[in-house]
């Protein structure tokens, strides 16, 4: 017989060490709530995309429109009655605010005004488009008429 009984033993086999693969469950919610924020934040920025379309267009057809303007193909009645006819399309069926589509006048006037937050329309070269326009002779600064309604549709939010 052997002297040593330990001599007679197997060598030691140690365990595999620990896969990266399946993770623990903290990190399936760690994976499961950046999904979630993903989803979240690409559906809100889709849905602003979406509600910011219509003030988009009205922005590139009034440059088009100042641009006729300008060029002599649109005289400054013209101009100044479709930007009229522009703002309320935008407000109206593009965004929805039916509240909007009665008005005109002093009224109106005043809504741009909040809208925009100035004064541009009540008292300075915006009051063109309440009723002024329908008078024989009225005068309007195309120029600064443009850079209020430029402002104006800056300042609307869906």
């Amino acid at each position: 017989m052997q002297s040593d009984p330990l001599q007679q033993l197997k060598p030691l086999h140690l365990p595999p060490d620990p896969s990266w693969w399946p993770p623990a469950i903290g990190w399936w919610i760690l994976m499961l709530a950046l999904v979630i924020l993903t989803a979240w934040t690409i559906y809100r920025l889709v849905k602003f995309s979406l509600a910011m379309r219509p003030i988009r267009h009205g922005k590139n057809l009034l440059r088009e429109l100042y641009a006729s303007q300008k060029q002599g193909d649109l005289s400054d009645e013209d101009f100044v009655h479709l930007s009229n006819e522009l703002v309320k399309r935008v407000l109206v069926p593009g965004l929805g605010k039916a509240k909007y589509s009665r008005l005109s006048g002093a009224q109106w006037l005043s809504e741009l005004d909040s809208i925009s937050g100035s004064n541009s329309f009540s008292e300075g070269d915006g009051k063109v488009l309440g009723n002024e326009r329908f008078t024989r002779d009225f005068k309007v600064n195309c120029d600064k008429l443009y850079l209020a309604l430029e402002q104006l549709l800056k300042s609307i939010r869906p």
